[in-house]
This record gives C-alpha cells, sequence and structure tokens, in this order.
C-alpha cells in the first residue's frame, strides 16, 4: 500500500509509511502468505500502491515467501506494478531472478506538464529510462499504463502519447479514462467546478486510442486494455471469466464461487491483526 507520493486521482488504499510501518507490513504480509498456503496459482499480480518502493531487502523477503510457501510449478504469468520513480537494474534484476515475468508500468502521460497534474513523481524521461532497464534486464512482456480526458489535456496530447508509447512496442497497453472518485482532490475539485467532464471529449479521446492502436498492431481485448497477439493478460481476463482469486495485504478482495470478502484497509490494524 506504500507510495513516495500520493497521486491526487487514486482512490485505492495507499499511504506513506515510515521505516518500522513498512517493515512491519512486510512480516505481516509473510504470516498471511503462511495462512494462504499451500496454493497452486496459475497467475499472481503484485499490485499496490507501489511494490517497488520497497526497498531490495524487503522484496526479497516477500518473493522468496511465494517460493517458500507456494506450489509455482503451474504458474504461467507473476506481474508487478511498477511507477518509473522507483526503478533501478538491481530491482529488476532481483525480480527477473524470483521469476515475475511480467511488468506493468504506470506511465500515465508522455507531457510532463500532464504529469505534474497528476502528482507524478517521475517526469517523461525517467519513464522511458524505466522501460529501458525492464528491457535490458531480459522482460519481455512489459505493459503501459496510460491515462485520457485530464484536466485541460489536448487532443495532440493524447495522440502524441499514444504514439510515444507505440514508438516503444511494448506488448501491452491499457488505456484509463479519468474518472473522479470519493474521497481524492480530483474530486473535490471537480466539484468546486474546477475541472469538468465531458463524455463527447471522451469518447473522441477513446476511439483515437482504438484506432492508432489497432492500427499499430495491437488486439483490442477488454475496454482498457490492447495486446500483441499472445500478449493478453492472463491475470485480468481470469477476473473476466469469474474465477475464483485469493487477495493478500490490506484492502485486498478475494472470491471464491458465490463468496467475496475483503481485508481490512488499514495497513496498521491489518498488522496487528496478523
Amino acid at each position: 500500500p506504500f507510495c513516495a507520493r500520493i497521486c491526487p486521482y487514486c482512490a485505492f488504499y495507499k499511504t506513506r509509511g515510515n521505516a518500522a510501518e513498512v517493515g512491519r507490513f512486510c512480516q505481516a504480509l509473510v504470516c498471511e502468505l503462511q495462512g494462504a498456503a499451500p496454493l497452486s496459482p496459475s497467475t499472481i499480480y503484485f499490485g499496490g500502491g507501489t511494490p517497488t518502493a520497497l526497498k531490495i531487502s524487503q522484496l526479497e523477503v516477500i518473493l522468496s515467501a511465494f517460493h517458500q510457501l507456494f506450489d509455482l510449478s503451474e504458474l504461467k504469468e507473476w506481474t508487478i506494478e511498477v511507477n518509473p520513480g522507483s526503478v533501478s537494474a538491481r530491482k529488476a534484476a532481483l525480480l527477473k531472478k524470483f521469476g515475475v515475468n511480467r511488468i506493468s508500468l504506470g506511465v500515465q502521460s508522455w507531457d510532463n506538464n500532464l504529469l505534474t497534474l497528476l502528482g507524478r513523481e517521475h517526469s517523461a524521461p525517467q519513464a522511458e529510462e524505466s522501460f529501458r532497464i525492464f528491457r535490458d534486464a531480459g522482460f519481455s512482456n512489459i505493459s503501459l499504463d496510460l491515462m485520457f480526458a485530464l484536466p485541460g489535456q489536448t487532443e495532440g496530447q493524447w495522440h502524441d502519447s499514444l504514439q510515444k508509447t507505440i514508438t516503444l512496442e511494448p506488448e501491452h497497453i491499457s488505456t484509463y479514462c479519468l474518472t473522479y472518485e470519493e474521497d481524492t482532490e480530483f474530486l473535490a475539485r471537480f466539484e468546486a467546478g474546477e475541472f469538468s467532464a465531458d463524455e463527447e471529449r471522451e469518447a473522441g479521446f477513446f476511439e483515437m486510442a482504438m484506432t492508432m492502436l489497432e492500427r499499430a498492431g495491437y488486439e483490442h481485448y477488454e475496454i482498457s486494455n490492447y495486446a500483441r497477439p499472445g500478449f493478453r493478460s492472463e491475470h485480468n481476463q481470469a477476473y473476466w471469466r469469474g474465477a475464483d482469486y485469493v487477495g493478500l495485504g490490506p484492502s485486498a478482495f478475494s472470491t471464491r464461487g458465490f463468496e467475496r470478502w475483503q481485508n481490512v484497509a488499514d495497513h496498521h490494524e491489518y498488522a496487528r491483526r496478523l
């Protein structure tokens, strides 16, 4: 759940923890992994917050626990979410070593002014460098996230972000329309009249993404997702098919049959209970 900076549009559970809190969380997560074992997952999705905000030693403890506690012989896809501001060659090598085989890189925009608006901690050059680091580390399945219909965003800016992304040739691209979620700074600014929404404008951005990405050889297989042949997200498709899944960590959801439950959305309470 930890992030170096809290983005003003994000409604997921997240926090800026100190070293002691992060260490306690890692211990609690390993305890929950122990309680969930034995499992033989076909996919793992390590999301956030920002998983790569953890130190290398903390990531190593968590990734090692997966190998020690779970049967990974049937694992097809292991994704980790990454913010460009938290990438290093050492972290990339560690992820590769432990079997992570898919990277979801939260670029959001290739325009530095829009990145500032979104409260992102990275710049466009940093995002490109992060992509290169993962390529150099041997990752052949990288997904890039982009956002559209941002306040003040022009069609030209969106076109340029799509074109830049296509030029890098990732295997997967996710494009998300900005929504004004509860308990976010962006919703407060929207309600104050500073920001506005326009469905026709949003539709225009959406159609531009479809046209450009399909023309570049990407298959539009879900509302927000485009993939090269053979690179659809196995994990996301399992959600759409209604497969069972186990969620670990504060705020995580799990589904089994017609049951669904959620962990407490508070990392202090989460750690205390475990």
